[in-house]
């Protein structure tokens, strides 16, 4: 009987320990599932904290064992909590971009080139691409060029917006430029851009009724609260013009936000200097 009681008061030891202590390591995984809910705790009860997508790579930065299964705590871009270990497959560390050549954005928006640019990546902390010629996700390639300022302040955008919406959908961003600017016009699709010449300029969907990941394809789509917060959160990143729709009814703003009737009720736009 004593030997039993000993070996229960260790067997509950051992898991309490592993309840107590979690170890660092410097391991990188990936969701399993297009969409995964990071908990607050190592249980499948646990509150639901934030939301990580398939393909991003999460640090681990603690782990834990428990009869019921492994558990990994991860973070990214101010996202963490923990992830049970059957929805976590490991992937190699993301390597460091390196740029090789002097970036430089020739002529204007509407006028000019993009030498050296940098490729937005197809997803990112609280934002995914959207092509808006072909109505999916994510945006091609070769429409998701710009300068490392313009990327920056995408990134600033998607992570405030993430902070403020952890459970929320994601923003959408449509185009920026080509892989060398120049011309974006209809013969690329659509009604085409007079200007995302030079990797300055990027077009952010509104937010849609409902917390669809969705193109609003019509003004009552789209959620105009929503739209309000990203037009104030994005003329705080020091653009210097945001064009916004006039049929969706967001209330007059001071500049940078001009309004812009014509094909922009579904999304604003952004221009940034160098």
């Amino acid at each position: 009987m004593a030997v039993r009681t000993f070996a229960a008061s260790l067997l509950s030891a051992v898991i309490a320990a592993a309840l107590l202590s979690a170890a660092a390591s410097a391991a990188w995984v990936s969701p399993t599932g297009p969409r995964i809910l990071l908990r607050a705790d190592a249980s499948p009860a646990a509150p639901a904290r934030a939301i990580a997508y398939r393909g991003e790579r999460l640090r681990v930065t603690a782990t834990r064992e428990l009869p019921t299964g492994s558990w990994r705590l991860v973070e990214l871009d101010g996202r963490s909590g923990w992830l049970a270990g059957a929805q976590a497959r490991p992937v190699a560390a993301p390597r460091r971009w390196q740029h090789r050549c002097v970036l430089r954005a020739a002529g204007r928006y509407a006028a000019g080139r993009l030498l050296c640019g940098r490729l937005l990546p197809a997803q990112g902390t609280g934002y995914r691409t959207w092509d808006p010629v072909l109505s999916r996700s994510p945006n091609r390639s070769d429409r998701r060029w710009g300068t490392s300022t313009l990327l920056a302040r995408i990134a600033v955008i998607g992570r405030r917006w993430q902070a403020r919406h952890p459970l929320g959908a994601r923003l959408l961003i449509g185009d920026l430029s080509r892989p060398l600017g120049g011309p974006f016009g209809p013969r690329f699709g659509g009604i085409g851009h007079a200007s995302h010449q030079n990797g300055f300029d990027v077009d952010i969907l509104y937010p849609s009724v409902g917390g669809l990941e969705r193109e609003p394809s019509r003004p009552d789509q789209v959620d105009r609260r929503g739209a309000l917060e990203l037009v104030r959160m994005v003329a705080r990143t020091s653009p210097t013009v945001v064009f916004v729709g006039c049929r969706i009814g967001l209330p007059t703003l001071p500049r940078p936000v001009r309004p812009l009737c014509r094909a922009h009720e579904n999304h604003l736009h952004a221009r940034y200097a160098p």
